[in-house]
């Protein structure tokens, strides 16, 4: 390439946005990427977001194709509709997943920028540029100082813009203190992408693990009034105030910062939790008291059996919960009125490992179906918080569901014991094998 080729050809190169570093050159210490974090969940979202705009008379996308999965094919980000972002240095490490695309910007795509998750409608070019309109996009200097230390913020950039596309020019995955994948499995896919297109791939610290001593942080998050406090006790973080399920962690919840697993802590742990933040001067007396009461508040309505229902009206499901920690149970009653109980943590595995197309997800969540007495009992506590109105509707739909309620009991209680029984009979061939020693 000529001299006079290469001026004309940097001429045409659009300005990229964020003032990013090239992960070819990863330095821990000083960094910054604009990157696309793969979630479990992201398939979901899309899938429901294309629907709701359907519904709401938005026509299919010609713009580009935002069903295209960036952890099957990282490289085709342009041929996209949108890309949600995460502006990422040293000092902010937080993004929405715990692996995923390093992204290449071009200024005159970024249509959202804000300094908490935006919500942004990402399937419609035009309800973007809407939202764009609203707020001016903010400096990437002005939006890092926007920016907590637990949650992410969110740059929203358009795949393709006057002909100029979005890039992905390298990978990372997020590790705990020890240097261990917080997502061991996409950590492996986002090394295998590397590989195979040849680009370069970094490791990022996971900010809900990094401190090891227990503390107290304290932070505004932007657009938000009320302070939210984590309080860091013993491996755990602990939710007091502020959070909400955008944040990846809600109000009242603990998070095990060695798996990374998060519930709802348990009474005993919370209330240790925020005596540790009065102890330590960081909570008065009283404000310990009105925390303590929104919990016990939050936790008798996740214990107690609930109606839910959809936009329109329409009834989808009964829920409550059961017990804390790795013993937390939910207990639902579909509309189809099939009904299941199982653990709440394995279920989470399991379906994050379903929704990344893992193989661990090969058998389903332990579930069992609920008697057709315990139904019934549920669906009547459920009745007894609604309105006149509602509270009908769902005895009648109780009542029109009893038979498939009764047949998905009978068929478990049959498929037990045929189970119990091949078991005995193994147990039995078993016992009547003769002994043998060894001489």
């Amino acid at each position: 390439m000529s001299e006079k080729d290469r001026s004309i050809e940097q001429h045409h190169q659009p300005r990229l946005w964020g003032e990013t570093t090239d992960p070819k050159e990863h330095n821990p210490k000083h960094f910054r990427y604009l990157v696309h974090a793969i979630n479990p969940f992201a398939k979901m979202s899309a899938t429901a977001g294309c629907a709701l705009g359907l519904m709401e008379g938005f026509g299919p996308e010609t713009s580009g194709d935002q069903s295209i999965s960036m952890y099957k094919q990282p490289e085709r980000i342009g041929d996209r509709v949108s890309a949600s972002m995460s502006l990422i240095d040293q000092d902010h490490t937080a993004t929405w997943g715990a692996g995923g695309l390093i992204i290449d910007a071009p200024e005159g795509n970024i249509v959202i920028t804000s300094g908490a998750d935006a919500s942004a409608r990402n399937n419609n070019r035009d309800l973007l540029i809407k939202q764009g309109h609203i707020c001016d996009i903010i400096d990437p200097n002005e939006l890092l100082n926007r920016t907590s230390q637990y949650d992410h913020n969110e740059v929203v950039a358009l795949a393709e813009h006057e002909g100029h596309q979005l890039q992905t020019v390298g990978f990372f995955y997020k590790v705990t203190p020890k240097g261990e994948p917080v997502n061991h499995r996409l950590a492996q896919v986002m090394h295998m992408h590397a590989d195979r297109l040849q680009l370069p791939i970094v490791e990022i610290p996971e900010p809900r693990c990094a401190d090891s001593e227990n503390k107290v942080h304290r932070t505004i998050r932007h657009g938000k009034e009320e302070e939210s406090i984590i309080v860091s006790l013993d491996g755990y973080n602990f939710y007091l105030r502020g959070f909400d399920d955008m944040s990846g962690c809600s109000t009242y919840w603990m998070l095990d910062k060695d798996s990374l697993q998060a519930c709802f802590a348990s009474p005993f742990q919370f209330k240790e939790a925020v005596e540790f933040a009065v102890g330590m001067g960081e909570l008065s007396d009283e404000d310990a008291r009105h925390v303590l009461r929104g919990y016990e508040e939050a936790d008798l309505q996740r214990k107690t059996p609930t109606a839910y229902y959809d936009k329109n009206g329409n009834f989808e499901k009964i829920e409550y919960f059961e017990g804390y920690g790795s013993e937390e149970y939910y207990i639902s009653i579909r509309k189809t009125g099939y009904s299941a109980r199982g653990n709440t943590i394995d279920a989470r595995r399991f379906y994050g490992a379903l929704l990344c197309d893992d193989q661990l997800a090969t058998a389903g969540p332990i579930e069992s179906p609920l008697s057709p007495a315990d139904a019934e009992f549920v669906i009547k506590e459920a009745i007894g918080k609604l309105d006149p109105a509602r509270a009908v509707e769902l005895e009648k739909w109780h009542e029109d569901h009893k038979s498939v309620i009764e047949r998905v009991w009978r068929d478990h209680v049959q498929s037990a014991s045929r189970l119990s029984g091949q078991i005995a009979v193994r147990h039995h061939s078993m016992s009547n094998e003769p002994f043998q020693t060894h001489h």
